[in-house]
């Protein structure tokens, strides 16, 4: 008997060039100014330095991070929109979608503008089986619309605020364990949080 679609597909092996991880943060000058135009709850307004502060703070790490996971395989979408995102989920060859971005009310920043979380759900089709990883600070509202209305696709997130270098370590030595070969991305995620979490003590 064959196991249902959506088992299945979280017990294949994943490789890094299964995934995409897309960034809806800014990660140039240019995106940065896009992203002050969307107003106080932009995640550019928040560095009162400027650009040359968020550079420094946060985009040139950002920069070094998506090299680092492009070398391993990973397919990048930097300054990533919503037509962007529905085309991700489209792609039958991708199992696993990473998003990094900011929340704020009910929607995720893209591209210079805050979208919606209805809007996000509706780029997912129901046939996805595959993982969407969303790495937003407290998303609560589009975990719960995802769970009630896209149930054939695997959501994970972390409930609270994280720092986003400790993001990028922990995706940085998953994406590595998954190059490595013979894991489901499930089981690297359990794999490498078990190691922080006895590294932390």
């Amino acid at each position: 008997m064959s196991l249902p679609p959506k088992v299945s597909r979280l017990s294949e092996i994943v490789r890094p060039a299964d995934c995409v991880v897309a960034f809806g943060l800014p990660m140039s000058e240019a995106e940065f100014d896009e992203s002050l135009k969307a107003g106080p709850a932009a995640y550019a307004s928040k560095y009162l330095g400027g650009w040359s502060q968020y550079e420094t703070q946060l985009a040139s790490q950002l920069n070094v991070f998506s090299d680092e996971l492009s070398g391993l395989g990973v397919k990048i979408i930097k300054n990533l929109d919503i037509e962007e995102l529905r085309l991700i989920f489209l792609d039958k060859t991708v199992v696993v979608v990473v998003i990094f971005s900011h929340w704020a009310g009910r929607s995720v920043e893209m591209h210079g503008r805050l979208v919606d979380a209805e809007e996000i759900v509706r780029c997912v089709p129901q046939d996805f089986f595959g993982i969407f990883d969303i790495c937003v600070c407290r998303p609560m509202f589009l975990i719960e619309r995802l769970s009630r209305d896209r149930q054939n696709c695997t959501v994970r997130h972390i409930p609270v605020k994280a720092d986003p270098e400790m993001w990028w370590l922990y995706f940085l030595c998953l994406f590595r364990l998954l190059a490595s070969g013979n894991r489901n991305y499930l089981d690297a995620t359990v794999e490498v949080s078990q190691a922080f979490i006895n590294w932390r003590g």
